[in-house]
């Protein structure tokens, strides 16, 4: 039994599927079938920087030699802050974009740094409705679980860890290193602690 059969025998498989567009595509009598069922599309900004905006943007900062990981752990809030600043950024621009546009925008905006672009979000479609009309045979072939929605119902105690972990599989291993402040490390044990404790709890309570 793969995840997807077993989320279905639960009855948590339609709250959390999504489908799988690159395994759709490689079936083209079932990629058409499901376009009756394709959501409106959504779309994200994209700059792209020409010469100008490249200089721009470019980082000159260099860490000095004598920094340890202290210091470099200084900087991350910092980014953090940037980071928002740019995504809220974008975000404001979209809605710009889209409220002054009749139709979706194909041409790139141009502008003295470069231009921007309005790219489209993978598609996204109806679970329910495809359910209703052909079954859950579809969902449970070419459907995958959405990770956020999926650690939602952890949470809420309605599955738990050990549900899921036997259809885990490892592909790739990536190994990071993160710098953070002694403060941050302590928000997110916190954090990673408290959500075991509410899913711990709501389960005993379903």
């Amino acid at each position: 039994m793969g995840l997807n059969e077993y989320l279905f025998d639960v009855g948590l498989l339609l709250p959390v599927a999504e489908i799988d567009n690159k395994a759709i595509k490689s079936n083209e009598l079932y990629y058409d079938m499901i376009q009756d069922f394709r959501l409106p599309e959504t779309f994200y900004v994209k700059p792209n920087f020409n010469k100008a905006g490249k200089k721009l943007i470019k980082n000159e900062f260099e860490i000095p030699e004598h920094w340890g990981i202290n210091e470099a752990a200084q900087l991350k809030p910092r980014a953090k802050e940037l980071t928002h600043q740019y995504e809220s950024l974008k975000s404001k621009l979209l809605r710009l974009i889209e409220k002054d546009q009749q139709k979706p925008l194909r041409k790139p905006i141009p502008h003295k740094f470069g231009s921007l672009s309005l790219v489209a979000n993978q598609p996204k479609y109806d679970i329910s409705a495809i359910y209703d009309y052909l079954g859950e045979w579809l969902l449970i072939e070419y459907g995958k679980p959405n990770s956020k929605l999926l650690e939602h119902y952890i949470l809420n105690g309605m599955l738990s860890e050990r549900d899921i972990e036997p259809f885990k599989t490892v592909k790739d291993i990536r190994l990071d290193f993160s710098v953070m402040t002694l403060e941050d490390e302590e928000k997110f044990l916190t954090m990673m602690d408290m959500k075991k404790q509410i899913s711990a709890s709501n389960r005993v309570v379903a």
